[in-house]
């Protein structure tokens, strides 16, 4: 909720985000210091800024699971790519972009996901991981995505993982 969100302004924090200026001054220093800036968009999970609006609360995986999104909502799909694009447009000069996808503990817990799912969490997310996976790279961008969902995955849903995504590693403790 920090990016300066245009055409997702109600996403924005009233206090904290980046003001345009600050945002293209960041982006200026960075370039002046050969520094590239990977940006990370929560596109599955920790979506508690967005989904905690009345408005979004319906996209919810379940009532209870405040960040984290249902991949069997068309919805769902259309928002995040909204927020993508709107973010790939700020970074023209990043190579790529960093999706989050971690902690999405709630999985298949909704009776549309249960369904069309048949209960596989892995299923479901790398399902929808792929569908963000061809979106960013359809528009130039290498998709990065943690590890910690994958790592659960069945070994036979882990292969259909879109092999243009890079898995970042991280260790909880």
């Amino acid at each position: 909720d920090k990016f300066p969100f245009e055409r997702h302004e109600q996403f924005r924090h009233p206090k904290h985000a980046f003001t345009k200026e600050q945002f293209e001054a960041l982006i200026e220093a960075a370039k002046n210091h050969f520094i590239e800036i990977i940006p990370l968009q929560q596109s599955f999970g920790h979506l508690e800024y967005v989904l905690r609006q009345e408005k979004y609360k319906w996209l919810r995986e379940t009532e209870t699971s405040t960040g984290e999104i249902c991949p069997s909502r068309p919805e769902a799909y259309q928002l995040i790519t909204g927020m993508l694009e709107e973010i790939i447009g700020k970074h023209p000069d990043s190579r790529y972009i960093h999706l989050g996808c971690d902690e999405v503990y709630s999985l298949c817990e909704c009776e549309i996901c249960r369904d069309r799912y048949a209960g596989s969490k892995g299923k479901a997310f790398v399902g929808f991981v792929n569908r963000l996976i061809e979106y960013c790279a359809a528009r130039g961008k290498t998709p990065i995505l943690w590890h910690d969902m994958l790592e659960k995955c069945e070994p036979e849903e882990l292969r259909k993982l879109d092999k243009r995504a890079v898995v970042m590693i991280w260790i909880y403790n």
